[in-house]
């Protein structure tokens, strides 16, 4: 704890007030009951009585100022209120003439300043220690001295007074930053607000109250995406926040303690695979270490309300579609039995009709096989269940893969260069899939931009240990606005014969055979996919 130590001698003699002042500012001069109690305590303590008595030296210097007369004083001390700079403890003579005397001051500073501990000092009998107490107010800091006075008495009211004007000052900033960490845990702990839209609000104001800071941003990282995302901002521009962070990244990525970075404070919010950070503006940490205790309370009980805020939202919506996946499952091989039935009808009308009837029937297996294709994404989509796998050749997979979406299509074609043959342990049908799904995403785009022709260029390598694909097409590319959510479900981009499952389900069987697949955002011209996959071992 910082003590206050500036003290105010108000007395209208010049030799009393330079004498009370050299008694607080002699240096060297040993306070002789403080020596006695450091000599007791380093007994009890096994500690050098020498340490103990440089410590009390220090604590004992005092920052000392002389008025002599009221007056005077209640200005100095509207002064250093004013420059938040107090005063603790105030020496006052009760006859000062020709100005106020002792109780007019004592009563015209209390008037200003609640805190700070009046010592009257008197030799006579002018007014009844009740009628001073009465009038000045404030009587548990309100004490009377006798002149003459010994220099011990001295030494011990300003260690005394000092102290206690620290501690109660400390008190009451501990008993407001309570206040104020209550207040912000009832709101974020209120069961109204605890969803994902009202809680990060929420938890940022509490921790700017707490904090006093100007301005905030909650941003939450995103393992699967590997980025961060600003959640909520308050009194600062999404865009200014966005760019703080995405220039950012890896500092608050790796940071794990509070901490100044950059003119802010930093609050990372860890629990449990969830992963979050408060920015603060112009935030003035204290010194007390209580002040960090309740912080980190703060600290804890936030991360701890957003981390299951997100689970608990996370859980219903995959409750909810796993209900929805079993009804679809259902509705979609129902519905494959039937189109099937129906294709085949079609089929046979188309090898016994003229050409005009040939064609439209034509465009009728045509829009089918688009159906049945969206039936199987939704079946492989909604399947969580462990892949059955066998050696299998993969350049043969992909030929296959795309070669189903090309025929379907005019000007389209082709290239596969790498190695003739290339074993892994996979699930061929899903793997075709895979590749099926590219390659319509590329036809796709190019339908849409009215393009003439589309050509995948499709490279295989076999380095140490794993196997890598690029997947490029000469299509429009990937528009700015799917960029970052392009392997989420139900983002089509605009077209309109896709329900926005045909990347995600790429993604999903990749990984369940253990490989990665990232968009490439630095190809030029098309869209290009780079695919990894471990090889299958001897």
């Amino acid at each position: 704890m910082d003590r206050n130590r500036r003290i105010l001698i108000v007395d209208d003699q010049q030799d009393l007030r330079e004498q009370l002042a050299k008694l607080l500012l002699r240096s060297g001069k040993k306070n002789e009951t403080l020596s006695l109690v450091q000599q007791m305590r380093s007994k009890l303590l096994g500690e050098s009585p020498d340490v103990l008595e440089e410590g009390a030296s220090e604590e004992q210097s005092y920052v000392v100022d002389t008025a002599e007369q009221g007056e005077i004083a209640l200005e100095m001390v509207k002064k250093s209120l004013t420059k938040e700079e107090p005063y603790a403890v105030m020496f006052l003579d009760m006859r000062m003439p020709p100005g106020w005397d002792g109780l007019k001051t004592a009563k015209a500073i209390r008037d200003v300043d609640k805190n700070i501990e009046i010592v009257i000092m008197t030799a006579y009998a002018d007014h009844d220690q009740k009628q001073i107490a009465d009038t000045v107010g404030t009587p548990e800091k309100l004490l009377y001295i006798k002149k003459p006075f010994q220099a011990e008495e001295i030494y011990q009211l300003a260690l005394s007074l000092t102290t206690k004007w620290s501690l109660e000052l400390s008190e009451k900033q501990r008993k407001n930053w309570l206040e104020v960490l209550l207040r912000g845990m009832c709101k974020i702990k209120s069961p109204s607000i605890n969803e994902s839209g009202n809680i990060y609000p929420q938890t940022l104001r509490s921790l700017m109250d707490f904090t006093e800071a100007k301005k905030g941003i909650i941003a939450t990282y995103d393992e699967c995406e590997g980025g961060w995302k600003v959640e909520t901002v308050l009194d600062v521009d999404k865009g200014e926040a966005e760019e703080f962070v995405r220039k950012n990244t890896s500092y608050l990525h790796e940071s794990r303690t509070t901490q100044h970075f950059d003119g802010k404070y930093i609050l990372p919010l860890r629990k449990d695979g969830f992963f979050a950070v408060a920015i603060l503006y112009d935030v003035k940490t204290k010194s007390d270490p209580e002040w960090y205790k309740l912080l980190s309370l703060l600290v804890m009980t936030s991360t701890e309300v957003l981390s299951n805020t997100v689970f608990m939202n996370d859980y219903i919506e995959n409750e909810r579609l796993s209900v929805l996946g079993i009804a679809m499952n259902k509705v979609s091989h129902q519905s494959k039995n039937m189109l099937n039935q129906i294709m085949g009808y079609a089929a046979m009308i188309k090898d016994s009709s003229d050409s005009r009837t040939a064609d439209t029937v034509g465009k009728l297996l045509e829009s089918g096989d688009a159906m049945l294709r969206m039936l199987q994404n939704l079946s492989v989509y909604n399947h969580n269940g462990n892949i059955a796998v066998q050696d299998c050749d993969l350049v043969q997979i992909i030929n296959a893969g795309c070669e189903s979406v090309i025929k379907t299509v005019r000007n389209a074609s082709k290239k596969i260069t790498g190695p003739q043959e290339l074993k892994i342990k996979a699930s061929p049908e899903l793997m075709q899939i895979a590749f099926a799904n590219l390659a319509l995403n590329s036809v796709e785009a190019a339908a849409q931009r009215n393009m003439d022709k589309i050509f995948l260029n499709i490279e295989i390598k076999d380095s140490d240990g794993k196997i890598t694909v690029s997947f490029e097409d000469n299509g429009p590319g990937v528009p700015d606005t799917v960029k970052k959510t392009l392997f989420n479900p139900f983002v089509t981009a605009g077209k309109g014969t896709s329900i926005g499952l045909g990347l995600p389900i790429v993604k999903q069987i990749i990984s369940k055979h253990k490989g990665n697949i990232v968009y490439d955002e630095s190809f030029g011209s098309g869209t290009r996919f780079l695919i990894t996959l471990p090889k299958a071992k001897d």
